[in-house]
């Protein structure tokens, strides 16, 4: 009579050991069982990370980004929570002086406000005598300039004055803004004293109004994990077959397959053109690959960040710059 139970059986050999005999099946199971054990038993309450891994996390590590972009600009980081706590254009419309008198902040609002609106829709904002294309200020300064690793701009004015090595001299603030329009923007420099500079430095100060002097906010610049080497690639010669795929896929929705940009019902631009004549010029930043490939990894796709390796990034970076754009004017 068979019986569905777990009988073992005990066969005595010459030196009087005994042998386990399991029914079939059940010694796959015990195998499985023990592997288990001795598997907990090495590595308890935790599943076991090879050196490559445990070294790419501790790269992406918050702790370990701020000690590079500290060793890179040279200034101390300021955590996330307190370096973008209470910066918003809402927050500042609906600030109001507690004794109920204007104070000094709240007359700055209309000049802070009118920078908002340049660095967002920049063409608009300053016409087609200034502004050669379609970028915006916020095209590659993400999200109003506050995206850790977006191109942040949070402790900007903490920056300037600073030497410039493309410039190979000393400059300020305002000269780099005036290089942004005649670069990024592919248009002319701007009066140092007009309204539109007095606004965005405004705007730049608001911002930047948790940074204290010698000080930038978390995510300051570009993820510094491919400018110092931290995951420094080995080639910077993306295949163009390769980057042309990636691109379609992970870009093309928005930029286009053409890289003609994004427009929605209402012809505004959601996405910016990568090249041709309505993109960033030959001076640009964006236009080295050093630049352009944390940026796309550490952003792109939008919303998804992280999401593409920094080899991917590079193939889809070189695919972009690829493509014939306008010269810097002399």
């Amino acid at each position: 009579m068979k019986r569905q139970v777990l009988n073992i059986k005990i066969r005595q050999q010459n030196r009087g050991h005994g042998k386990v005999v399991f029914p079939k099946g059940v010694l796959s199971l015990f195998l499985v069982f023990s592997f288990v054990l001795s598997s907990c038993a090495k590595h308890p309450a935790s599943v076991p990370i090879s050196k490559s891994s445990s070294a790419s996390l501790k790269k992406t590590h918050p702790k370990f980004l701020s000690q590079l972009t500290e060793k890179m600009y040279g200034l101390k980081v300021i955590p996330e929570n307190k370096a973008y706590q209470g910066i918003s254009i809402r927050a500042l419309s609906a600030f109001k002086h507690p004794t109920g008198k204007t104070s000094q902040e709240e007359k700055k609002i209309p000049l802070i406000q009118y920078g908002f609106k340049i660095f967002n829709n920049t063409p608009k904002e300053m016409g087609g005598k200034i502004v050669g294309d379609l970028l915006s200020c916020g095209s590659c300064h993400l999200k109003d300039g506050r995206a850790p690793f977006g191109t942040s701009l949070v402790g900007v004015v903490n920056r300037y004055p600073r030497y410039s090595p493309r410039d190979k001299r000393v400059i300020g603030l305002k000269q780099r803004i005036e290089e942004c329009f005649e670069r990024s923007e592919n248009g002319k420099e701007i009066s140092k004293t007009g309204k539109a500079m007095k606004a965005l430095l405004a705007y730049f100060a608001y911002i930047s109004r948790n940074t204290p002097p010698g000080t930038i906010g978390y995510g300051y610049g570009l993820k510094p994990l491919l400018l110092k080497g931290a995951l420094s690639l080995k080639r910077f010669k993306p295949s163009l077959k390769i980057g042309e795929k990636l691109f379609v896929v992970n870009c093309s929705k928005c930029h286009g397959l053409k890289g003609q940009g994004g427009m929605d019902q209402k012809a505004n631009l959601f996405a910016p053109p990568l090249w041709g004549k309505q993109s960033f010029n030959t001076g640009a930043g964006f236009n080295k690959l050093k630049k352009l490939i944390p940026f796309v990894q550490a952003n792109m796709p939008y919303g998804h960040g992280g999401t593409l390796t920094p080899e991917q990034a590079e193939e889809i970076a070189g695919f972009v710059l690829s493509h014939p754009r306008p010269a810097l004017h002399p």
